[in-house]
This record gives C-alpha cells, sequence and structure tokens, in this order.
C-alpha cells in the first residue's frame, strides 16, 4: 500500500482546452497549499462553498473558484480542495505546476479513488464501479456501474459473509461445548443456513451471463453465403456506409468489426467474408477468420437471400450460439411471396430499404438478454464472478462435508469460502490485483 500522508494534486478534467479546468489537492496540506496561491475574502473556508477568488502563482493570475471539502467528508476522505480556472492548456497547466511548488507531488493513475478506498470510503467493487462508469458507452452499462457505484455488490457480498461468520460462531460453539450434545442439531440447522446461501450465490453467478454481455458489450457476427446482403446490413444497422457493397461476389474479403448502441445496449457487429468454397488463398484466409469471427460471436446473424434458393444450413461453427436466421432482400418479393411460412422462423428484412430493420434489431436485444437481470446486484466483473463462483464450489463442498465428515471440516471450507467473497470488497485482495485495477484509471480520478 501507498503512503497516504502526502498531498498530491492532478488536472480532473479532460486534456486540451475547454470553458473550465478542475485541478484537485488531496492531503493534509490542501487548503494550506491551495490558500496560499488563491486570494479569497475569507481565510476559513466553510467546506462544500463555492468561494470566488484569484488565482496567482506560476507567473499568471486567473479569476478563479475555490470549494474545500473537509476529511472525512470528501472523495478520499482526506482534505480535498478544487480549483475551478479557465480551461486553456497553458493556464491549467501552470495552476498544477504551482501546487507542485508549493508543496503537492503529481498524483498517481487513480490515486484520489485509490485513496478512498484506502482511507474505506469506498470499497473495491465501488472503485471499480468509478472506471466503469466513465469508460460506458451504453445506458446498460452506465446504469450497472452505477448500481456496483451505489454499493449493490458489496451489500449482497457482505451479507453473505455475515452469514457465514454466524454459522462458523454456530460450530465453534459446538465444538467447544461437546457436553452440550448440540453438534447434530446444529449441523441441520447449518444445512438449512448453507443451502439458502447455495441459492443466493447461484443467483448471483447466474446473473453474469447477462452482466458479462452489459459490461463488454454483445457481439454479433453477420454470416452467410456471398451476396447475400451482409455488407448492406451491416451499413443499414450502422446507419452509415462502412462496409464496401458490391453485386460481385467475393467482395469483402476480411472481418470488419463496429459498434453501435440500440437498446440501451452495446453490440459489436463483424461482418465477414462470404462462406463458400474459395476461389483463391486470399479469399481463403477470409473465410478462415469469418469462422473464427462465428466461434466468438455471442450471437450469430444467419444471413440468407430471401429472392433466391436456400439450403437452410447453418453458419460454421455456430455450436450451441444462439442464432438468428435473417432473410434479406424482402424488397426484391412481392406481398404474397413476402407471406411464405418459411420465413415465419426468421426475420424478413430489406437492407437495401430498411425494411423491418427495427425488427431484426429488437430480435437481437431480445437474443442479448433473452431474461432482464432481476432487480439487486448482477455481476458484471469476470473478477467478482471468479470469486464468487469459487465461494459457491466451498459452500457446496461444505454442505457434502455435513454428511460424512465432522464440523470443524465444515468450518475450513467456510473459512475460504468467507475469504473469496473478501476478494470482491478488497478485504483479501493482493496488492497486484490493486494496482492492476487503478492502472486503469486516469490521472486526476
Amino acid at each position: 500500500m501507498k503512503d497516504c500522508q502526502n498531498t498530491i494534486a492532478a488536472i480532473s478534467t479532460p486534456e486540451g482546452t475547454g470553458a473550465v479546468s478542475i485541478i484537485r489537492l488531496s492531503g493534509g496540506d490542501a487548503k494550506k497549499i491551495a490558500l496560499s496561491l488563491v486570494k479569497v475574502k475569507s481565510k476559513n473556508l466553510t467546506p462544500n462553498v463555492c468561494y470566488r477568488g484569484e488565482f496567482c502563482g506560476g507567473g499568471i493570475k486567473d479569476d478563479c473558484i475555490i470549494i474545500y471539502f473537509k476529511a472525512p467528508a470528501s472523495y478520499t476522505g482526506e482534505d480535498v480542495v478544487e480549483i475551478h480556472c479557465h480551461g486553456g492548456v497553458f493556464i491549467q497547466t501552470q495552476v498544477l505546476n504551482a501546487c507542485v511548488g508549493n508543496g503537492c507531488r503529481p498524483a498517481e493513475n487513480g490515486e484520489f479513488t485509490r485513496r478512498a478506498f484506502l482511507n474505506g470510503k469506498i470499497d473495491l467493487s465501488q472503485a471499480e464501479a468509478v472506471i466503469d462508469l466513465i469508460e460506458a458507452q451504453s445506458s446498460a452499462q452506465a446504469n450497472a456501474a452505477y448500481s456496483a457505484l451505489r454499493g449493490e455488490i458489496k451489500t449482497e457480498a457482505s451479507a453473505l459473509q455475515r452469514e457465514i461468520l454466524d454459522i462458523l460462531a454456530a460450530i465453534n460453539a459446538a465444538i467447544d461445548y461437546p457436553e452440550e450434545d448440540i453438534e447434530e442439531e446444529t449441523a441441520e440447522n447449518i444445512k438449512a443456513v448453507l443451502t439458502s446461501i447455495n441459492k443466493k450465490l447461484g443467483g448471483l453467478i447466474a446473473s453474469f451471463s447477462s452482466g458479462r454481455l452489459i459490461r463488454e458489450g454483445v457481439r454479433a457476427v453477420i454470416a452467410g453465403s456471398p451476396n447475400t446482403g451482409k455488407s448492406s446490413l451491416m451499413n443499414a444497422l450502422l446507419k452509415t456506409d462502412r462496409a464496401i457493397v458490391s453485386p460481385a461476389a467475393g467482395t469483402t474479403r476480411d472481418t470488419i468489426e463496429e459498434a453501435f448502441t440500440y437498446g440501451g445496449l452495446k453490440f459489436v457487429l463483424t461482418d465477414t467474408a462470404g462462406i463458400r468454397a474459395a476461389g483463391d488463398e486470399t479469399e481463403r484466409m477470409g473465410i478462415e477468420r469469418a469462422n473464427r469471427a462465428v466461434s466468438g460471436a455471442d450471437i450469430v446473424i444467419s444471413l440468407k437471400d430471401a429472392s433466391a434458393k436456400f439450403d437452410g444450413s447453418a453458419p460454421a461453427a455456430a455450436g450451441n450460439k444462439k442464432i438468428i436466421t435473417v432473410y434479406n432482400k424482402r424488397d426484391l418479393l412481392s406481398a404474397a411471396e413476402q407471406k411464405n411460412p418459411v420465413f415465419n422462423d426468421g426475420v424478413l428484412i430489406s437492407a437495401k430499404t430498411g425494411e423491418n430493420i427495427d425488427g431484426l434489431l429488437k430480435a437481437l436485444c431480445a437474443a442479448a438478454v433473452s431474461k432482464p437481470p432481476a432487480s439487486g446486484a448482477v455481476l458484471t466483473n469476470a473478477r467478482h464472478y471468479a470469486a464468487a463462483a469459487a465461494a459457491n464450489a466451498l459452500i457446496e463442498h461444505a454442505l457434502t462435508f455435513l454428511q460424512t465428515a465432522t464440523l470443524d471440516c465444515v468450518s475450513a471450507d467456510l473459512e475460504r469460502a468467507y475469504s473469496e467473497l473478501c476478494k470482491i470488497t478488497g478485504a483479501t485482495a493482493s496488492a497486484d490485483i490493486i494496482d492492476g485495477i487503478f492502472s486503469r484509471f486516469c490521472v486526476g480520478k
């Protein structure tokens, strides 16, 4: 763990020119250093109040606003001061340099949030939620991150930990007082509670199937034979001419990847080369990449030409993935032909005219999250998922042990399960894990 006693400073707004820039200070000397550089009428700053002042330092002057947040009621749990100056690159740099010259040191990546974690203002799951919220590209990502920031993951993990501690206390009592002959009764009570914990953890773990897609985005691949309109469909979904469209078969020789949002979800869409017997080495490589893209997809859009005779085959390597069959070139069919029952198993569209593209988008959302996450905590983080899964495996092992082993053996499993859940909140996370998480942050956050 790093020393939290010294005072740090950083520019907390994005790089470049803007209307306002914020320089943030945190540490025991934050107020003293800020007031040595900013002239205000009152030297006794009231916490959480904006004061207009004049910055004088680094060879410049600037009208500014200064705000003081008194420890421990601040983001980091230390004294924090924000100086809001004009957003020119030169001005904000000079303000920061003046703060450093008067006793601060430059903050490292994520050091403000790291201090909040070390000072007990937030746990590790909430710290991870901060960067997830900053990096969110869809409403689903933002809402999931905000829920974690509010402490829903922490609350769920802590509640399970309390239940485990209660069981451990009961086990210790049964072991310490064998003359009371309560071990058998204790084992029955423990079985009921462990079964309940197992069910709760199972629900939390199951939420990761939807949570992962919310956090990382849904990988959807357009696959099919040449000339079915894959590139036209990609352009229609993206609402831009991203892929080259040509009547010549084999125009797309490589995978093309772009992202878009719909229904609050982020989709990572991949256009692939037409899957057929390759005509040359370049096309063969494109088809291999197409098959790999299908293999790594969450959803496969199996595109077929509705105006032609199609064989009904599924994309190569689709396996047990979710497949949406899409019939393209609806515009080439008569009204009677569009009612053909063969189209009932999929979505009939025209990528050229945009007919029923909205229907395809709704089908994508339904396939991505077949069961919307229930209210409460939803796991979106692979690290949290791994810890919850490890804890649940130990709970299940403890349940098995109840039938064949003594309570002290069960106790060992429960202690390890408790420790696994501590990894979510950061109580037992290694220094390498903590360093890795905060390395994702920008300077100033």
